[in-house]
Order: C-alpha cells, then structure tokens, then sequence
C-alpha cells in the first residue's frame, strides 16, 4: 500500500498540470479555511473593549479571553469552549500552511496550460467586464453573508467561498489577458461609442440605444419620486411603477414592430424580384440602415434591370453581327461568282472580258480586305495580337497617315485643315499598329463626309495628354448614338451601299485600348468628332 502512495505521488509530481490544478483547488481551499477561522474567532465587533478589560482587571488572560469571546453557552461549557478555542486555532495554522504550500506549488507550476486555462482563455474573449465584476461581487457577498454564521454551518458555504477565490482568480486572469484593450472589454463603453459616434447618427442600433437609455432614466426618477412621495406605501408604489414601465415598454415594443414589419415587408419584395418581378419598387421609408438596405435593392433591382436589357441587346447585336457578316462576304462573292461564270463564255469580247476582269480584281481585293479585318478583329478581342511598343514621334506618324491617304482625300473632294505643334511628340506606341488606327479613321472621313466640305484635325498636348481630334460633317443622318457607332459591323450608312466593313472604328478603339490610349466619340446634329489620346513620355 505504501509503495502504490509512493508511486501516485511520483506520477503526480511529474504530471504539472494534475500539480498545478491540485495546487489551485487546495490552496483555495486552505484559504477559505484560514479566512473563516481567523473570521470566526476575532469576528466580535466588542473584541477591543473586552479585550482591554480582559487585560487590567483578569489576572489570567486566556481565561478571560475565552470567557469573553469564544464561550457560546453558561460558564458551565467552560472547558469545552477551551477545547473549541485552540481547535479552531489549530485549523487557522494549519490551513495557513497548507495555503502557503499549495501557493509555492502552484507558481512552480504556474507556465503549465490546463483546461482550466483554455477554458478561461475562452471566456476571456466572450464575456464582457462588467459581468465578470458582477460575478466576482455577487460571489464575494454571499462568502461574507456566510462568515457571519456559526462555524459549525461552515460547510455550507465552503462552496461558495471556493467558487468566490476561482472567480478573483478568473477575474485577475482576465485583467492582465485584456489589459491592452481592457476598456474596449466594456459593453457600456461600446453603448456610449454608438451614442455618440457622429458617423452613425442614422443607425437603426443608435435610435433603440436612446429608447433605451430613454426607458432606464424613467424608470429611475419614477422610482426616486415614488419612494419619496409614497415611501410608506407599498402597494402604491407598485402599482404606478408597473404601470408606467408597462406604458414605456409597450412604446420600445411598437418602435421595434414597425422596423420588423418593415424588415418583413422588404423580405416579400425580394422574394418578388427573385420570382422574376424585376419592376417591383420598395418603398423608402425612414433615413436608417433599413432604408438604406432598401434603398440599395431598389439600385440593384436597376441594375438587374439594365443587365437584362443589355443580355437581349447583346443578342440582338449577335444576330445582326452574323446577318451583317453574311452580307458583306456574300455580296463580293456572288459577284466573284457570277462573273466567273460569264467569263467563262466564248463569245465575249476582248473589251468585255477585260472589263469583267476588272470587276473581279476589284471584288477580290474587297473580300480580301474584308476577310482581314475580321481576322484583325477577332485577334484584337482575344488579346492574340502583338505589339511593338517603342518611343514614337506620333506628329509625324499623324502627318504620314495623312500623306499617304492623300488619293482618297482628291477624290472625296474634302478640304483637310491639320494643326499640329512645331515640335515633335513623343509617346509609347506601336507605330504600324497606330498608323492603322488613323488609316481607319480617315478612311471613315473620306467615306461618310459631305463633299467640298472642311475636316480639321488637330493634335495638342495639355496635362501630359495627347490628344488628336478630327472633325467632320457627316453626308448621312446620324441617328446612332457613340456607344452603338463602336459596335463592329455598325456602319454610318443603314443601307450599306457603301464600302467597308462596320469594323473601323471597333478595330481602332481596340488598337487604342491595347496601349493604353483612349478613343470617345462626339455627334452634335451631323458635326462626327473622333477623339484620341495618348500619355506623353
């Protein structure tokens, strides 16, 4: 038996944390003990009056001080009470020694985690400070309620003396686990953050907060007048006191109603909208967060809205993308077509023959063009093309585009005014890329301008920002707005009598958006501007 004692022993000593949980318990313990005992015999409110009596007129004083203090009954229990007296004396010292050992134990032990520690951890995260003070308070008064019994009750309210020293324990714990932000622990601190955030002055939490605050400052000045008015009748007291926190509590309850009936009102509407109802409008009501939420949905629902539109204008675009494809690759093909056909007879004349070859040259070269740019389209939007980007003279590059283009601007008898700087301009572009760009733009010119008519082109630089403008007066009615003019296969002619494909300007904003140039679109009446821009280097 003693050798299975010798070994527990062993074991617990080398486990630190069953050493360090023991240790706590029984230091708590002994000091419950120590703090009744030490209670119980010095407890006596006349103690320093009897015990200088005990003094001068008792010639022997543990006699007089037994007699005085400790004695529960008739001189007759005298000796009893001598018993009682250092029985209780010995418990105080020896309940002292265990609490000095169980300490010495413990901070021996003190850096080893326990579930005790974890779980206090845990809570150290979750409960506020004001009810870890309540606790703590409310265990320390119900430890003093039982000093004041009898010693021989003790063992009722050893419990609570326990609980009360592992509650300043956990209480300690706490302070120094949060004493970097042990004020933001306060759940009154955060109440009067919310009050008097300036940021939050619409929040829903804020207007309960004040009817709260609003409820407790009633009921405490209706208390105050009533003890003082009626502080004899109970029963009058009462009845006021539940009859108007009654009053004030049914005006919480219909404040807080009306924003859950709201909250369930705007819960219907969004199962509307999820059902398909995109046209359903929520009603604004208030300026708190609840509004704002509705607010917001109705913005969402817009935005739904317009998403739709957008998928079946995207659609639409398809169909006419691919109806407008067909068109422009059959037109020149039937043709190539048909006049393969007639060339293939006998009986054609030289004149004829040359004239029909003519034709097919002409519509070859278009298809060619055309089947190009579609291909230069669709590597443009899958990001497949490469650019060369370098340092560029883009005044120069403008001026070559234009000397280049220069049969096609006699023939569309148009009048070009160019107004560039005396120095040169240098940005980072891909040269042959951007020639391309302005090859598209005034090809468009010369196609869709009214003859004998001016087109200005101007280049400046301001903020570090090239710009390059050109202007000119449509030949057709500009019913299209920027955005739709962009659109590949969109043409300024609706009928499409004229050359080119509807992938010009769709191919140049492209180009732009690759080098991080930009290009808008400005229409006023039949005045079409084009606007490009680069950065400077």
């Amino acid at each position: 038996m003693a050798i299975k004692l010798k070994n527990y022993a062993k074991n617990l000593g080398s486990d630190n944390t069953s050493v360090k949980i023991f240790s706590l318990f029984f230091m708590f313990l002994s000091a419950s003990i120590f703090v009744e005992t030490v209670g119980f015999i010095s407890r006596d409110p006349s103690f320093p009056d009897y015990f200088a009596s005990a003094i001068h007129h008792d010639s022997w004083f543990p006699y007089t001080f037994v007699r005085q203090f400790i004695l529960f009954g008739s001189a007759d229990y005298y000796y009893d009470s001598i018993y009682m007296f250092w029985a209780y004396t010995s418990v105080c010292i020896v309940s002292f020694i265990l609490t000095f050992i169980s300490f010495r134990f413990y901070k021996k032990n003190i850096k080893t985690t326990t579930f005790i520690d974890g779980f206090i951890k845990y809570l150290n995260n979750k409960l506020p400070l004001e009810l870890v003070l309540l606790l703590v308070f409310i265990s320390i008064q119900v430890a003093r309620y039982g000093m004041h019994r009898e010693l021989y009750m003790y063992d009722k309210f050893l419990f609570y003396d326990v609980a009360a020293l592992y509650l300043i324990y956990f209480a300690i714990n706490y302070v120094i686990y949060n004493k970097e932000n042990l004020f933001n622990k306060l759940y009154t601190s955060s109440f009067i953050k919310t009050l008097i955030n300036k940021h939050n002055r619409k929040s829903l939490n804020k207007k309960l907060a004040y009817a709260l605050c609003f409820e407790l400052i009633l009921q405490i000045i209706l208390l105050f007048v009533l003890l003082a008015t009626f502080n004899n009748n109970f029963m009058i007291i009462f009845i006021f006191y539940i009859f108007v926190t009654l009053i004030s509590y049914i005006f919480i309850f219909k404040l807080i109603y009306k924003k859950f009936d709201y909250i369930e009102y705007i819960s219907k509407e969004v199962e509307s909208i999820k059902n398909g109802d995109i046209d359903c409008k929520l009603q604004i009501k208030g300026n708190d967060q609840i509004a704002l939420l509705a607010e917001n949905i109705n913005n969402m629902n817009e935005g739904l809205t317009k998403a739709v539109d957008n998928a079946i204008k995207s659609e639409k675009m398809k169909t006419e993308l691919i109806t407008n494809v067909s068109h422009d690759l059959k037109t020149p093909l039937t043709s190539i077509i048909n006049y393969v056909d007639m060339l293939k007879s006998d009986t054609l004349e030289d004149d004829t023959r040359k004239s029909y070859l003519s034709i097919l040259d002409k519509k070859s070269k278009r298809l060619k063009i055309l089947v190009e740019e579609i291909f230069e389209a669709a590597k443009l939007s899958s990001g497949e093309m490469e650019f060369n980007i370098e340092k560029t003279d883009i005044k120069e590059l403008l001026i070559q585009s234009i000397v280049e283009l220069e049969d096609k601007i006699k023939k569309s008898r148009l009048d070009f005014i160019v107004d560039t700087p005396d120095k040169p301009v240098f940005t980072m572009i891909d040269g042959k890329r951007t020639f391309r760009a302005f090859d598209n733009v005034i090809s468009n010119i010369t196609k869709y301008s009214t003859p004998n008519t001016r087109v200005y082109i101007d280049l400046f630089v301001e903020n570090n920002t090239i710009s390059i403008v050109f202007k000119n007066i449509s030949n057709y009615r500009l019913n299209l707005s920027p955005d739709e003019f962009l659109e590949r296969f969109r043409r300024g002619d609706s009928s499409r009598n004229t050359e080119g494909s509807g992938l010009g300007l769709s191919i140049t904003q492209s180009i732009l958006n690759t080098q991080n140039g930009t290009m808008d679109l400005d229409i006023d009446g039949d005045l079409f501007k084009v606007i490009l821009q680069f950065e400077t280097c």
